[in-house]
């Protein structure tokens, strides 16, 4: 169905980085504090949030940068002390007076967040005396990356050195389950008033208050490993953002592939409890897990706003296969246990038949291929394990679908939610399924053109189509 231009709506917004004096810039005697000029001539701006092969959310973005502020920026960097500045976005809205005699611009603060520019690429040979000649400072095309100052901090620190232990004297919790160490919350299948410290209780000594800090897990609780450990260790090898991979990666807190995610640059919260505050989004912490998405996350529904149902294009498809290795290992392989070493060989499924010319089958007499799986838990978690994956790969998922929304706005689309992208080809007409679930999504701020610095915002994500369950296929 085609839109008319005259019914296009757009969200414009206004992006300004400020810098913030640290504690010990303002204690310096006999200097001033550093005052800097605003960097608000963005090109574009690139929240990117990858749970699959990031821990923590970044920015990429492009702007031109004030020379003094330039020379700032790339004088800390070099010292390696990273500059922090204040982000803030701005919704720009147009409200007319009672009587449409005049109309003026109102500004609502939809993100504030403090972030850290950790690299900077500038082309000095390009330098301009003001975009638009009109006499400013001169400025210097600049592209910048961007990090929340917890999780780079977190990614620059190693020596978490934990050994989590089960509260055995007074038997709050005789034994652990791998999940409880990254996240004690009453998710916890079998703990739910768990007292074990875990990952996430270290996380929030990182904010001044807790509440900036919150944790969820999207994950359907029957697929909880149960397994008992007597304690889990984390190496003082690995940065303090990776402990919950490692975690994952080594004690399996689900039967099939999990990822835990610094989302630092969300633009909505994830629980029902509460409206995000203007300027005081909160960090979220998440364990997501896909496998049996349609028990487990919330639906919802894009034909209601009409901006999102119009402005959403299925850019293309690619097959779901994980070339990469990244799902197969994070489900099933585990180190050998130190304790018994012993191998058990264990078939699983039918053998294989092979189809004729005459589209006869005959079944193999062995299994061409074999798998040789190492675990820390029981070898009936491990079996788990593998059936769930395998039936993950054939019977929940379709394929990956890669969309774009413009003139939208960024808080709509999030991780651990059903979204109805299904429409028929011929018509137009949304089919009302709820097939599709984020992987990816990229926030994308790109400027307009006009000369009054506003952007506008185009959402790029990656879904996960999943497979129509038998109920609703019939």
């Amino acid at each position: 169905m085609a839109v008319e231009e005259d019914d296009k709506t757009t969200a414009v917004y206004r992006i300004s980085l400020t810098k913030v004096n640290t504690a010990a810039e303002l204690l310096v005697p006999g200097e001033q504090s550093e005052m800097l000029d605003e960097i608000t001539d963005f090109h574009y701006l690139a929240f990117i949030r990858n749970p699959i092969t990031k821990q923590a959310t970044y920015i990429d973005a492009q702007a031109m940068v004030p020379t003094a502020t330039l020379i700032s920026i790339e004088s800390a960097i070099t010292g390696n002390n990273f500059p922090q500045y204040e982000l803030q976005i701005m919704l720009m809205s147009e409200t007319e007076s009672e009587d449409n005699s005049e109309s003026s611009n109102e500004q609502e603060l939809i993100y504030s967040g403090f972030v850290v520019i950790i690299d900077s690429d500038s082309k000095k040979d390009s330098t301009v005396t003001g975009r638009y000649n009109t006499g400013a400072d001169a400025s210097i095309p600049t592209r910048l990356l961007l990090s929340n100052p917890i999780a780079y901090e977190m990614s620059k620190r190693t020596g978490f050195n934990v050994i989590f232990s089960p509260d055995v004297e007074n038997q709050t919790n005789p034994t652990l389950i791998a999940l409880e160490t990254i996240m004690n919350d009453d998710f916890n299948p079998e703990f739910e008033d768990t007292e074990i410290f875990s990952f996430m209780d270290y996380v929030r000594t990182y904010a001044a208050d807790e509440s900036d800090i919150k944790q969820i897990v999207l994950a359907d609780k029957s697929t909880v490993n149960l397994s008992h450990y007597g304690q889990i260790t984390v190496p003082p090898t690995i940065s303090e953002i990776s402990v919950p991979e490692y975690i994952i990666n080594t004690y399996k807190p689900f039967s099939t592939p999990s990822f835990w995610f610094f989302d630092t640059f969300n633009f909505a919260n994830y629980d029902d409890d509460s409206e995000p505050e203007n300027g005081k989004i909160p960090i979220w912490c998440i364990l997501i897990c896909f496998y049996n998405a349609f028990n487990t996350f919330e639906c919802v529904d894009i034909s209601e706003d009409e901006d999102i149902n119009n402005y959403t294009h299925l850019l293309s498809t690619a097959a779901f296969n994980d070339r990469f290795g990244i799902l197969p290992p994070n489900a099933v392989v585990n180190f050998i246990n130190t304790v018994s070493q012993t191998c058990k060989t264990i078939a699983l499924g039918e053998i294989p038949s092979v189809q004729m010319t005459d589209n006869s089958s005959i079944k193999l007499e062995h299994r061409d291929k074999s798998c040789v799986v190492k675990f820390k838990d029981d070898i009936k978690e491990a079996q788990t394990r593998i059936m769930d994956c395998a039936s993950m790969f054939t019977e929940h998922i379709h394929q990956i679908e890669y969309y774009e929304t413009t003139n939208t706005t960024p808080e709509w689309l999030q991780f651990g939610k059903l979204y109805n992208m299904e429409k028929d080809q011929e018509t137009g007409i949304n089919k009302n399924e709820y097939l599709h679930t984020p992987i990816c999504i990229i926030n994308v701020f790109k400027r307009r053109q006009t000369k009054d610095n506003t952007m506008e915002c185009i959402n790029k994500y990656a879904m996960i189509r999943l497979i129509t369950p038998p109920e609703e296929s019939e």
